[in-house]
């Protein structure tokens, strides 16, 4: 046995006294076990496998012997320190050890998740030029969580003019091209649709962008992208025009040959063809852009922008011959959304007037009519019965049928080339 002996010491203001115990007994110490804590509490946010798979992984120390894991303070425990399968909230995360003794609570929080996810498609994949094209724009929340403040940015590029929109929720600002969808459900979807005009130039891919207040853990597919092949057209037109209509034989005429670019888009390795029939001999031609080979009568033009033109003058001689139709043609490298005026002709006539005398008395055949012809070859054959009949070649450009009597007459005159008239 051991003695303890205690000593205590009392002051007063003039003197102290010191009085001694003793105490023995056997030593007993009560010991306690280490407190059990939380070290760490991880989580693992939502992803987008399409159903709630959050994370919290558990560190706990101190206490004695194995631990149990609550996520709800306390009321429920499981043997593993991994709570899996968690959608969004706040857990209440308690330790228990194998004396029964718990933790303090420590909250973790699983953020709110939505998956969004948007697609872009166009209705013509190689659109004209000048043409409309139709984007659709899909928006779908893959969830789990109810999206908020969702916004999309789609802003036309300079290859495009707006035409116009529809959007199946929220609204689309078409000066700022932003969309305003707003909340967007667990699995609901919005679409816009944007009809625009195709530029002739300018930048033609198309991108568009979602984004909301939630975490998104996969962005790869928040934004999308479609750019059209656009079509470069130009409408070429050709114009044919000659100074005199009905020259003749051994005359000059001046035929002028007018290519214009009517767009939209620029023109390139233009060529008009231009070959003088039988019934001509060129005597000089000149071109305000490119150059025309007398030899094939073909007028390489090359580059014409968009609203501009190029004129071919050429001057011939009338000469006799069976063939008086100059026709001129163009074609270009882009698609022409109008071939009809790709061609023009001119053909040199033979044109006549008259003059009449009309029957004095009646039943009599004292009726006259004088025809002059003019151009073509100076020899002519003339019909009063619309050309079923003809005179003898004529070397005179006038003749006067007479001996008429009162009717109606058609006067046709061709000359010794076979250019019919037409009447003046």
């Amino acid at each position: 046995m051991k003695k303890t002996i205690l000593i205590l010491t009392f002051f007063t203001a003039l003197s102290f006294w010191t009085f001694s115990f003793s105490q023995s007994g056997c030593k007993v110490d009560i010991t306690e076990a280490p407190q059990l804590t939380i070290i760490s509490a991880i989580k693992t946010p939502i992803t987008c496998s399409g159903s709630p798979d959050g994370k919290i992984t558990i560190t706990a120390g101190g206490g004695t012997g194995s631990y149990q894991y609550s996520k709800d303070n306390g009321i429920t425990f499981q043997p593993s320190n991994i709570f899996t399968g968690l959608a969004s909230g706040s857990y209440s995360i308690v330790v228990k050890d194998a004396n029964d003794c718990s933790s303090a609570a420590t909250s973790v929080s699983i953020d709110k998740t939505t998956c969004i996810s948007i697609s872009k498609t166009v209705d013509n994949p190689t659109p004209n030029v000048g043409n409309n094209v139709v984007f659709t724009v899909t928006v779908k929340n893959n969830g789990p969580d109810n999206a908020t403040n969702v916004n999309v940015t789609d802003a036309l590029p300079s290859g495009y003019t707006l035409v116009s929109s529809s959007a199946t929720a929220g609204t689309y600002n078409t000066a700022t091209r932003v969309w305003t969808i707003g909340g967007l459900a667990n699995g609901a979807s919005a679409t816009l649709t944007i009809t625009a005009k195709v530029n002739a130039t300018g930048t033609y891919a198309n991108t568009a962008t979602v984004a909301g207040s939630e975490t998104d853990p996969d962005t790869s597919d928040n934004t999308s992208t479609v750019t059209p092949n656009s079509v470069p057209v130009a409408n070429l037109k050709v114009v044919k025009t000659v100074d005199n209509i009905a020259p003749k034989v051994g005359d000059n005429v001046t035929f002028t040959i007018k290519v214009t670019n009517n767009g939209p888009s620029a023109a390139s390795s233009v060529v008009a063809n231009d070959l003088l029939p039988s019934g001509y001999t060129l005597v000089s031609s000149s071109a305000t852009a490119g150059t025309y080979n007398t030899a094939t009568g073909v007028w390489t033009i090359g580059g014409l922008a968009n609203g501009a033109s190029a004129t071919l003058t050429m001057t011939a001689t009338v000469v006799a011959a069976s063939s008086y139709t100059n026709i001129a043609t163009v074609t270009a490298t882009e698609t022409d959304p109008d071939t009809t005026d790709n061609t023009d002709s001119k053909t040199i006539e033979v044109s006549l007037t008259y003059t009449k005398s009309d029957v004095t008395c009646f039943g009599e055949n004292t009726g006259w009519i004088k025809v002059t012809a003019v151009g073509g070859s100076g020899k002519y054959y003339f019909s009063l019965d619309g050309g079923t009949t003809f005179t003898a070649l004529q070397n005179s450009n006038d003749y006067t049928f007479a001996g008429l009597k009162a009717g109606t007459y058609y006067i046709v005159v061709k000359d010794s080339n076979g250019i019919i008239s037409v009447c003046k």
